[in-house]
């Protein structure tokens, strides 16, 4: 079965691949078992290797980074799921790889902190999202999934680099404002903001730790490189942290790699998506903004393939 992009996202629901991760996790899957992403070099570009083996399923993506393709016209990520059955190790389906990733990755932004923004604002947050492309067009969607959303705001480097945010919000009829990073009008909608979403590929903190607020909630999704980072050492000092897994964070979680070495908070101090939600969010506490660093581990993707077969499967039997 080849379960392509379209059929992909008419099948899974953002919240739907949200409330399967969480679930995974309530039914004792452990993130810290999941096997490590590896990469292996090629002559024009990358291999990129996330297996993992969750509930009823076992599978791995396979991705290849070709920088040059933007040069083309093409995507520079492409590639695909294979999964397998869990048991017996059969072959079920292939799943286009780039747009289980899209759907992915805000599902996992909005796992992580599901219980924190719905206590802390259940009647709608001022939401402020870092960059203007893909990714951040589709944590909207997942947002409002979650949460409603009071406004949004986009920061980006240049004028005219939000469009696809502009677009998405208009589409659900947010009201909308583009702002140009370090700008006056960047500090102020960060200054109100209740949640935050960094969707950038920054090496440096895209903003400062004394304009975010207290009961602020913020992603961290940009990068799974150690030396890269979006957010600075001081807000994470003064926060509540959680990453995906422990093991997996100090290998590629940079924000929070960063902020333990600058010694703004040791790992001891460090949530893992496992302790999040088997809490309920409870050992979140309200005194103090909460920041979810996140990277992408192969057991997500498995859950949202999983997911995705098993609707195209119940569809086929009807």
């Amino acid at each position: 079965m080849n379960i392509d992009a379209e059929t992909l996202l008419s099948t899974v629901s953002s919240a739907q691949a949200r409330d399967g991760m969480r679930e995974a996790l309530r039914g004792g899957y452990d993130p810290e078992t999941c096997l490590p992403r590896t990469s292996a070099d090629l002559p024009n570009g990358q291999f990129l290797f996330m297996p993992s083996a969750v509930g009823d399923f076992v599978g791995i993506k396979v991705l290849t980074v070709t920088p040059e393709n933007a040069d083309r016209g093409l995507a520079t990520i492409q590639g695909s799921v294979l999964l397998f059955d869990g048991q017996t190790q059969t072959p079920l389906a292939t799943v286009d790889g780039a747009a289980i990733t899209e759907l992915r990755t805000p599902a996992l932004s909005m796992a992580g902190v599901k219980d924190v923004l719905q206590r802390r604002f259940a009647e709608g947050a001022a939401m402020v999202i870092f960059g203007g492309g893909a990714q951040a067009a589709a944590h909207i969607e997942a947002a409002l999934a979650t949460v409603p959303l009071t406004s949004i705001t986009a920061v980006v480097r240049g004028e005219g680099k939000a469009q696809r945010v502009a677009e998405k919000a208009a589409e659900f009829g947010i009201d909308f404002t583009e702002a140009t990073s370090n700008s006056p009008e960047a500090v102020a909608a960060v200054q109100r903001a209740g949640f935050i979403v960094t969707a950038t590929g920054a090496s440096e903190p895209l903003l400062e730790d004394v304009h975010v607020r207290d009961d602020a909630v913020v992603v961290a999704m940009g990068s799974h490189l150690l030396d890269a980072r979006e957010l600075p050492g001081e807000l994470l000092g003064r926060s509540t942290v959680g990453v995906e897994a422990l093991d997996n964070g100090r290998r590629e979680a940079g924000d929070v790699h960063q902020a333990v070495e600058e010694g703004h908070l040791t790992w001891d101090e460090v949530l893992s998506f496992s302790d999040i939600v088997n809490s309920a969010g409870a050992r979140i506490p309200d005194d103090r903004p909460f920041v979810w660093k996140t990277v992408g581990q192969g057991w997500e993707d498995i859950v949202v393939a999983g997911l995705a077969y098993r609707g195209v499967r119940g569809e086929a039997d009807k």
